[in-house]
């Protein structure tokens, strides 16, 4: 079966490869912004069909987060820094939509969790080594994000449809891999709430992330593993069985069968 560089990430991730898993993901997320593979295939992604860099700032955020699960935190730091620079250039000068404008500053929380980077990309400023301070620049971030968010969405038509487009999608794909599988995952509801006729509807993501995002972090470099994200899934699937917990639950993925719960092949019965 013929992969593309984000298929490539999953299946290193299933063969606990975080280095390559972390490699191609950065391939993943170029040749989407370029507009030759992934979401980005046939699209202009620094034209009229900017929206669907959300995703190839997701594959950013997701190889930022392998490098640093694998202990490779000066890379992981450069990816993040490449993405707010992408995310900063869309918002100023390419996106049209308050929406989508807003979002990229959500992802610019995202990279400076993920990558545990100071502001220096994004304020011109340089690196002070303080701890509590970079706290503040990443909750400045999202703060920023949820005013845009509320603001653009006193004026929106439909926010819960939005929600489910592509800068959106991939602001949520990203943060939600991260924390899979663990113990500070989450789901959509649980990021945005119920009420989507409430200005806090979107405005809930950004501020979700701000206390969420920092300990799925934490627990991916606890346990120096990235899951992969859920494809198509069943759960009691007789068919097939976890060698390592004994469960039924399959997670189809990039061409593979997996265990829902440990991410590793499932043996047919």
């Amino acid at each position: 079966m013929a992969r593309n560089h984000r298929d490539e990430a999953i299946v290193a991730l299933i063969d606990r490869d975080l280095a390559r898993a972390a490699d191609d993901y950065t391939r993943a997320a170029y040749g989407t912004l370029a507009g030759v593979e992934c979401e980005g295939d046939g699209r202009d992604l620094l034209g009229e069909n900017a929206r669907w860099a959300g995703f190839a700032l997701s594959y950013l955020l997701l190889a930022g987060a392998c490098y640093r699960a694998n202990g490779e935190n000066d890379r992981a730091a450069a990816r993040c820094r490449a993405g707010i620079a992408v995310a900063r250039d869309l918002q100023s000068a390419v996106l049209a939509d308050p929406l989508d404008r807003a979002c990229c500053a959500e992802f610019v929380g995202d990279f400076r969790v993920v990558g545990d980077v100071d502001s220096a990309i994004d304020a011109g400023t340089d690196t002070d080594g303080d701890n509590e301070m970079d706290a503040e620049r990443n909750a400045a971030a999202y703060e920023e994000a949820a005013d845009a968010y509320e603001a653009a969405t006193a004026k929106a038509d439909d926010p819960l449809s939005w929600a489910s487009e592509p800068m959106a999608s991939g602001a949520y794909r990203g943060p939600h891999q991260i924390a899979r599988n663990g113990s500070h995952s989450f789901e959509w509801d649980e990021m945005h709430g119920s009420d989507p006729d409430s200005l806090a509807y979107l405005a809930r993501r950004p501020r979700f992330k701000r206390s969420r995002l920092p300990a799925a972090v934490e627990g991916i470099v606890e346990t120096g593993y990235v899951h992969p994200p859920r494809g198509t899934t069943e759960h009691n699937n007789a068919t097939w069985r976890c060698p390592n917990c004994e469960r039924s639950e399959v997670n189809w993925i990039a061409g593979e069968t997996i265990c829902l719960d440990c991410s590793v092949r499932m043996e047919e019965q």
